[in-house]
C-alpha cells in the first residue's frame, strides 16, 4: 500500500511540477494475531481522503474476508464482512470464518476512488474450544411503512419510513430493496437517518418484495412485511384524445 501511495504521489508531482499527495487507507486493526471463532474482532482504519466524498455511494466502503494471496493489484476475496461509512474509522465483525490464515481486504465498489484500496497483514482464526458463543443478533429497527399487503406501482413512489428514536446515534442507515425471503433484490444504498426515504420505483416486472433498513455496524436491523409491486397498464379507449391534440 506504501508502495502504491507513493507511486501516485511521484505521479502528482510529475504532473502538476510540485509537492503533491494522494488519498490513502491505512488499517489499524488487526495486525495480525489469532482469533477464536465465535469472538468479536474490532477493526480500525485512518485514511487520508483528499477526493471529494460527498455522495453517500461515494462513502460506501466494503471490508471482504480475503485469502493471504490477495493484494491489492490482484485481490482474492471470499466474502463480505461489513459495508461501512469510510468516515466512521471503525466496525465489529463477529469471527464465524473456518479456522485458517486470512487477510481483510478494503474495497471501493462505486467512483470515486473505486477498486483495491488496502489488504490487512496476515491473521489466525482457530476453532473455539470454549463455551459456544450464541449468535448475537441485530436489535430491531421499527418499521413504519411499507406495511404488508400494500400495492405500489412502477413509475410512481413509495415513501420509506422507520422509527429513529433507537438508532438515533447513526447518521446514517442504509436502506435495501429485498426478496420476500429477506435475501437482497438489490445493492444496498446509504442514506441520512431522517426517518424517511422517497423510493421512485422504477422496476420493470411485477414482485412482491420488502425494505430492509440497518446500520453501518449491522447492530441494528429491520425488514418490513411484504408489499406488491405492480405494472400500470394504460387501457384501450381510455386515451384522453382532447389532451393530446391540445
Amino acid at each position: 500500500m506504501k508502495t502504491l501511495g507513493f507511486i501516485m504521489i511521484f505521479s502528482l508531482a510529475l504532473s502538476l511540477g510540485g509537492f503533491a499527495s494522494a488519498d490513502e487507507l491505512t488499517i489499524l486493526q488487526p495486525k495480525g494475531g489469532t482469533f477464536k471463532q465465535g469472538t468479536f474482532m474490532t477493526i480500525k482504519w485512518d485514511y487520508t481522503i483528499l477526493t471529494d466524498l460527498s455522495n453517500n455511494l461515494a462513502k460506501e466502503m466494503e471490508i471482504w474476508l480475503a485469502r493471504t494471496t490477495s493484494t491489492v493489484a490482484a485481490p482474492n476475496m471470499i466474502d463480505t464482512i461489513a459495508r461501512v461509512d469510510i468516515f466512521s474509522g471503525k466496525a465489529v465483525w463477529r469471527v464465524t470464518a473456518p479456522p485458517g490464515t486470512y487477510r481483510l481486504q478494503f474495497y471501493k465498489r462505486y467512483n470515486p476512488l473505486n477498486g483495491s484500496w488496502a489488504v490487512s497483514e496476515p491473521f489466525t482464526i482457530e476453532k473455539s474450544t470454549g463455551i459456544p458463543v450464541v449468535p448475537k443478533l441485530p436489535a430491531p429497527i421499527r418499521i413504519i411503512n411499507p406495511v404488508q399487503g400494500q400495492v405500489y406501482y412502477s413509475g410512481t413512489s413509495m415513501t420509506i419510513q422507520w422509527d429513529k428514536s433507537t438508532i438515533a446515534d447513526y447518521p446514517h442507515v442504509y436502506l435495501q430493496i429485498c426478496w420476500p425471503d429477506g435475501t437482497p433484490a438489490a445493492a444496498p444504498w446509504l442514506t441520512p437517518n431522517t426517518g424517511s426515504y422517497v423510493w421512485p420505483i422504477r422496476e420493470t416486472a411485477e414482485n412482491s418484495l420488502r425494505e430492509s433498513i440497518y446500520t453501518p455496524d449491522n447492530k441494528y436491523k429491520g425488514i418490513s412485511g411484504t408489499f406488491q409491486i405492480k405494472i400500470r397498464n394504460i387501457m384501450p379507449g381510455k386515451v384522453n384524445k382532447k389532451a393530446i391534440m391540445k
